[in-house]
Formats: structure tokens, C-alpha cells, sequence
């Protein structure tokens, strides 16, 4: 690295003092660096409309079921998985939990968020009774705080269209027919809800990185590609894939009131799955029967415990290591010449 002879003199740069604590935060930032690494490690689960996501995701979470019997962590903190051993004579209270089996997930679900955000904060602050309600799907616990609702700007926004319900709840599948075909309206939409669900979004996935109890965090995120940078936020994207063919004919099943032209319309409105594939980490490929799928998902499970706490380097730790070495050895070389 050559600097100007004048570079100890200069009033430009910082000084030794200021180097000195920028060198200490780069050297914190660097020991924190594997920590974060392994921490910091959110999982997103996508995949394209009618392509068996939601059945992936309840494979995923079923697994939980499993843990019921196994050890817990009274603390609420994320567990780290066990570490083997390699005494075979082990004590008997020891292999009382020899059928726990780690692996299990944290899931959240962005269409949930999606669709509890558009309730009214009146809803969203009486948890107990809109339980029931159709709109929060039978869900017990809300993800949204009522801060977080969206209700009164969609209304302002879309002002004389006939969007609510009897009962004065934003109805979703005619605010969804309004906004299908008119890209303006579309992007109004976004607008307003695309910014609070990436916030509501990024708040659970670090509380269930840092105060959950499963050694897996995943985001089901439909329109992770579709959306952007979204999936920069990931360190592992996983695609749900399936034949063009299947994917009509489930689509159409699942929709009965569809024409084909309109199920194939919906399915054209997202990237390819081919495209898809080739920007994910790790494929699912759901063409063939759930047996296989539930393999598949038990494989991928495997795959992402060692990407998490294997003895291997994950991509992003060694990003990590590598620029915190880097930034250190600039801020170590800018101090030895302030000191000369």
C-alpha cells in the first residue's frame, strides 16, 4: 500500500485517536463476526403459486412435534443443537433423550403478516376475540401489532371502491380483483403495504433468531424473487418446484371457480420456476409423491443444520473473516504511518 509522503502531516484523514478506535470496533466487529454468521442466518422458503409451499412448510413445522419430549431450554434463548459423543458408554440418564432429534423451526409466514395488516387496529388489539375471525385463520396469536396496521391508509387510498365487508374489514379478494389488472393501482398497493411487511418481517425474524427456541428460523415468502433485494436478507433461499403441467392442473383444483385461461394468467404473473431454480440455494422438487417430498424436506433439514452449526465455513462467515481481516490490516497500516 504506498501513501503520499505528506501522509503523517495530513489534516484530512482521521486522527491516530480516532484511528485507534475505529482499528478496536474493526477487531469487535471481527470476533463478532462468527457469531453473526451463525446467528444471523435467516432461511427463506419460496416457490411458485400452486407449487406445494404450504405443504413443505407444514412438513417443516410438524417436525416440531417431535421435540415435545426432548430437553428445553427454560430460558426462552435459541438452543444450540447437541454435540455428539464419542464415549459409546454413556450413562443411562444420559440416553434418556436419545430419540430427541434436533432440527426443529421457527416459521413465519409473510402472507400472514400481509393479511393481518390490512385489519383494523381495533381487531389487531383485541387478540382474544378475533381469534375466530376468517380473516386471521384461525390463528391464536397475531403477528402484527396494531401500530402495524395498514387499514386506514388502504382506505384512503382506495376511497369509493367497494372493498369492505359488511362488518367494515377490508375485504382481500376484491381488493386483490381491483388491483390484478391495474398496474397503478397495483403499485399504490405495494406502496403502502410492502414497507410494513418487510418491517413486521425482519422483527420476527430476529426475535426467533435471538429469543426463539428452535435451531431453525424460516420466512415462507411466496414473492421472495418477485420482490426484489428481499432476498438479500437471506443467507439461504429455498425453492419449492414443480412441473408447469402439475402446477395448472393443482392450481385449477384448488380454484374450481378459475377458467384455465385465468389459472394460467395467475401463474405467468410470477417468475418462471425454471428461473426460480437457478437463483434458489437448494431446490424441493414436489412432482412426485408426498412420500418423496417428506424426504426431501427431511434432506434439506439436514443441509441447513450443517450450514448453520457444521464445523464448515458458511459463505458468510468467511465474507466476514476476510473483510473484518482486511479492514483491519488497512486501519493497522494507516496507524503505523500516523506513528512515524
Amino acid at each position: 500500500m504506498n501513501c503520499p509522503e505528506d501522509f503523517a502531516s495530513s489534516t484530512t484523514l482521521l486522527s491516530p485517536d480516532a484511528t485507534a478506535i475505529l482499528f478496536s470496533l474493526r477487531l469487535v466487529f471481527l470476533c463478532l463476526g462468527v457469531h453473526v454468521g451463525e446467528s444471523l442466518c435467516f432461511v427463506a422458503l419460496t416457490g411458485g403459486i400452486a407449487s406445494g409451499k404450504s405443504t413443505v412448510s407444514r412438513m417443516f413445522v410438524e417436525y416440531n412435534e417431535a421435540q415435545e419430549s426432548g430437553p428445553t431450554n427454560n430460558s426462552g434463548q435459541r438452543r444450540k443443537p447437541k454435540k455428539a459423543s464419542s464415549n459409546a458408554s454413556v450413562p443411562s440418564n444420559e440416553n434418556a433423550n436419545d430419540d430427541y432429534k434436533e432440527g426443529t423451526v421457527t416459521l413465519i409466514c409473510a402472507d400472514k403478516i400481509a393479511h393481518q395488516i390490512l385489519l383494523p387496529p381495533s381487531v389487531l388489539s383485541r387478540e382474544e376475540e378475533a381469534a375466530d375471525d376468517d380473516d386471521v385463520e384461525e390463528e391464536t396469536e397475531f403477528l402484527v401489532h396494531p401500530k402495524d396496521s395498514v387499514y386506514p391508509q388502504i382506505i384512503s387510498a382506495f376511497e369509493g371502491e367497494d372493498i369492505l365487508t359488511p362488518e367494515g374489514r377490508i375485504n382481500r379478494l376484491k381488493l386483490g380483483s381491483i388491483v390484478f389488472g391495474d398496474p397503478q393501482k397495483r403499485r399504490r398497493l405495494n406502496k403502502i403495504t410492502h414497507p410494513r411487511i418487510m418491517m413486521v418481517l425482519v422483527q420476527r425474524l430476529l426475535r426467533g433468531v435471538f429469543f426463539g427456541s428452535c435451531d431453525i428460523v424460516i420466512a415462507d415468502i411466496p414473492l421472495l424473487f418477485e420482490s426484489g433485494k428481499l432476498s438479500w436478507l437471506f443467507a439461504v433461499t429455498i425453492c419449492v418446484s414443480v412441473n408447469p403441467d402439475v402446477q395448472l392442473q393443482r392450481l385449477r383444483k384448488r380454484n374450481p371457480e378459475m377458467s384455465k385461461e385465468e389459472c394460467q394468467s395467475r401463474i405467468d404473473s410470477q417468475i418462471p420456476l425454471a428461473k426460480k431454480r437457478k437463483m434458489a440455494d437448494i431446490v424441493i422438487d414436489n412432482s412426485r409423491g408426498l412420500e418423496e417430498l417428506s424426504a426431501q424436506v427431511e434432506n434439506v433439514r439436514r443441509d441447513l443444520m450443517g450450514r448453520l452449526y457444521g464445523i464448515g465455513m458458511s459463505l458468510l462467515q468467511m465474507l466476514l473473516l476476510i473483510g473484518g481481516s482486511t479492514s483491519i490490516a488497512v486501519s493497522s497500516k494507516f496507524y503505523s504511518h500516523w506513528q512515524q
